[in-house]
């Protein structure tokens, strides 16, 4: 695969090393398109000689220049202009951003951008362990597990980033919750490959005649057992979570959900507790800065933990355990700053209780 050299950069900040001819780097916006993008292309050949022209073509799909700008519509046409905009927008914002670090001496992750680095990052791991499927054969419903819950993830990141963007943070945190129990059942089915496999055989095979829900003595159906019929071995449908993370091998697991959970379901339910973060004095809802500042930094943190989970999955080895080590541990370091930062801007001491709690958890993944 030949990569751009804006791709060649992106992969050796995230990754810590030079791609090589194995190497692929994927934006999420580039999903599903076969080869070398077209802007990858022309930015290789040195057809484009500025940076607002291509980020323009990556957002529109054309290319206009003064000689054919005339013979396009004018929707086309402010399409592009709009993308060229944005562009230097996104750049001034930098700036801004880049003096504000300066300002706190803290690399601040209020950025949406980074949201793509966590996409591609988990985009890496799927087309990695795409390549490495035929190494799964003692638990490949575990190997389709962890995939999916890598695809479910990308895409939760893709969903906050555009209601980000709509200035519907709060709405993001329930979303970053469905993430957390990706993590949960990793961590879960790291600590008992053996058991994952069978539960996972008896969901899907559910309504066949080897498994099937037991009956009561009432004679009803029990609903929360899977039974197999040949051996009689039983599975329970769902585990708590609090269950499933004591097999995590850090103690802090289970502390930190007993209050991040909580956190978590009060924006994903509506909870009388947190009117006020809805409803205004004129009852209608309004984005601060703070709010989504804090959104961004529990969202990284529970990716953080799930991509920690998959990188220790049996199925993650070699040259992907290592990208994902340096990408993980660059952003824990950095997370713990900003977490730092946070908890000097609260008085709210459950608020500062979970934050040394996640700081804690942090500072396991780096040591």
């Amino acid at each position: 695969m030949i990569l751009s050299d804006r791709k060649k950069e992106k992969f050796n900040e995230l990754f810590g090393r030079w791609a090589n001819e194995e190497d692929d780097l994927l934006y999420p916006d580039e999903i599903g398109l076969e080869g070398n993008e077209p802007a990858d292309i022309v930015e290789s050949a040195g057809l484009i000689d500025a940076e607002d022209k291509t980020y323009a073509l990556r957002k529109t799909g054309r290319f206009i220049t003064s000689a054919n700008r005339e013979f396009l519509p004018q929707e086309v046409i402010e399409e592009w202009d709009d993308a060229i905009k944005e562009y230097h927008l996104k750049q001034e914002l930098a700036e801004l951003r880049k003096r504000d670090d300066a300002r706190t001496g803290v690399k601040s992750l209020f950025n949406v951008e980074i949201l793509d680095d966590f996409q591609i990052a988990i985009l890496h791991a799927m087309v990695k362990l795409k390549r490495n499927a035929g190494a799964t054969k003692n638990h490949p419903l575990g190997f389709i597990y962890v995939n999916m819950c890598l695809s479910k993830t990308q895409r939760s990141l893709r969903t906050v980033y555009h209601l980000v963007k709509e200035g519907l943070s709060l709405d993001c945190l329930g979303i970053v919750r469905g993430v957390y129990e990706n993590y949960i059942t990793i961590v879960y089915a790291n600590e008992n490959a053996d058991k994952m496999e069978s539960r996972l055989r008896a969901r899907i095979s559910l309504g066949s005649k080897e498994y099937i829900h037991p009956k009561t003595k009432k004679g009803k159906f029990n609903y929360s057992i899977i039974r197999n019929v040949e051996t009689n071995e039983e599975y329970p449908k769902y585990d708590s979570y609090v269950k499933m993370l004591k097999s995590s091998r850090y103690p802090e697991d289970v502390e930190l959900f007993n209050v991040l959970y909580p956190y978590f379901s009060l924006y994903t339910h509506s909870s009388i507790k947190v009117w006020e973060d809805f409803l205004g004095e004129d009852n209608f809802y309004r984005e601060e800065e703070n709010t989504v500042f804090e959104v961004f930094i529990h969202s990284f943190y529970i990716v953080i933990l799930f991509l920690d989970s998959c990188r220790s999955t049996e199925f993650v080895e070699g040259m992907l355990y290592q990208d994902l080590s340096f990408f993980i541990t660059n952003y824990a370091r950095i997370l713990i700053e900003n977490l730092q930062f946070l908890k000097g801007e609260h008085s709210n001491q459950q608020y500062k209780k979970m934050n040394d709690l996640m700081i804690r958890r942090l500072n396991t993944i780096i040591s």
